[in-house]
């Protein structure tokens, strides 16, 4: 009898030395996933909030804790710094101060590594309990990761629509230019359109495609609207229409359906993947205005191309 209490005691010993050996006064859990993204679209959008609202798994019930929640927890951006980020995990016992640090790999992905370190209690049994909580908290990260990963592999959900890259076969172009201190309503872009058509008819050429436009603000303010038409020959031009003819190389295209606001953010989307993916511009960017603004008075039904020349 006496034996079996002392192997009794000498297995409780055991496993008292065994928790506070496997188990540290700190538990630093931590998940790290890798993502097909480049380093500056991951960063975006993990720490703007505003961009949360589309890659978040899911919200918790409603509850005092400010941030984001998920599972009954808290998540809350507490600082931005350099490719990383500072998180706050708060629930109804403890909050935690973790960080979320994002690496660009050789091979072209990302690491996204979050650490959330945990203290434990000197106590056996609450020892125990902290590291059961401290894996739910690792589940739980693991699972918010794996919903940004799924978001950010997706082009399209980073910059809000399909990029794609494509040549061009209306080469041979006619355009004119003007400069105005004012950017130039949808009117008077079609005057400039209707003048080059004339010339065009005149000359006894064919358009081929749809008209070109770009608009540049240049640092004095002063807007400088170039509009292009393709046609079937090259023209030999005067001092109002100028005759092109544009390499059929490499472009980074897009198709966009609204009104200017959709035009306008889609030309900053897309020099935002030019910057992230490190893309060289050999000319000014420009919009195939695949619709007759004219005719079409609902802007939400125009349909837009974005064409940026890249090598």
């Amino acid at each position: 009898m006496k034996n079996w209490i002392k192997g009794v005691a000498i297995i409780g010993i055991v496993g008292l030395i065994g928790v506070y050996i496997f188990i540290p006064h700190k538990i630093i859990v931590s998940k790290t996933v890798f993502i097909n993204c480049t380093l500056n679209g991951t960063y975006r959008f993990f720490s703007d909030e505003s961009n949360m609202q589309k890659w978040w798994p899911a919200k918790g019930p409603d509850n005092q804790i400010t941030g984001f929640n998920y599972k009954n927890r808290g998540y809350r951006i507490e600082q931005k710094l350099y490719n990383s980020v500072q998180i706050t995990i708060q629930d109804d016992k403890v909050k935690i101060a973790t960080k979320l640090n994002i690496f660009a790999l050789p091979n072209g992905l990302i690491a996204i590594e979050w650490i959330c370190p945990i203290d434990s209690s000197f106590n056996p049994i609450k020892k125990i309990i902290d590291y059961r909580y401290a894996k739910n908290i690792q589940n739980d990260i693991s699972d918010i990761l794996q919903s940004l990963k799924l978001f950010l592999e997706k082009k399209e959900n980073v910059y809000g629509f399909l990029i794609q890259q494509a040549s061009t076969t209306d080469t041979v172009l006619i355009s004119t230019k003007s400069l105005s201190a004012a950017k130039p309503s949808t009117v008077e872009i079609y005057k400039h359109i209707e003048a080059i058509k004339k010339y065009i008819l005149k000359e006894g050429r064919i358009q081929t495609g749809y008209p070109l436009l770009n608009i540049t603000r240049s640092e004095s303010g002063m807007y400088q609207t170039m509009v292009a038409l393709p046609i079937d020959q090259q023209l030999k031009g005067n001092d109002e229409f100028i005759s092109k003819r544009m390499v059929p190389g490499n472009f980074l295209v897009s198709e966009i359906r609204g009104g200017e606001h959709s035009i306008d953010n889609a030309f900053v989307q897309m020099s935002l993947y030019v910057d992230d993916y490190r893309k060289g511009i050999v000319a000014l960017p420009f919009q195939m205005m695949v619709t007759d603004r004219t005719k079409e008075t609902d802007t939400s039904k125009w349909v837009t191309k974005i064409y940026y020349p890249i090598y």
